[in-house]
């Protein structure tokens, strides 16, 4: 069953990652489930993760706006 559910959420289009995070959160509490012996085993053990990883485009700022960026980075007192 919690296999389906994992199987749903790649459906819908959420992202590997996302995937990753809503497991690690249920499977962290089962495993208090089962320390507290509100359950016999963790039924997230084996399951297998499904989605699409995202692409990641490099992004650079063009020479030209580099004054700009550095003007508005005085004015707000950024530090790095």
């Amino acid at each position: 069953m919690y296999q389906k559910f994992i199987n749903q959420l790649a459906a819908k289009g959420y992202s590997k990652r996302t995937i990753e995070i809503i497991h690690g959160t249920i499977y962290n509490a089962f495993e208090k489930a089962v320390t507290l012996g509100k359950a016999q085993k963790n039924p997230c053990v084996g399951v297998t993760m499904k989605g699409k990883q995202k692409e990641h485009e490099v992004k650079f700022i063009e020479s030209e706006h580099i004054g700009d960026f550095l003007q508005a980075d005085y004015e707000y007192e950024y530090v790095y």
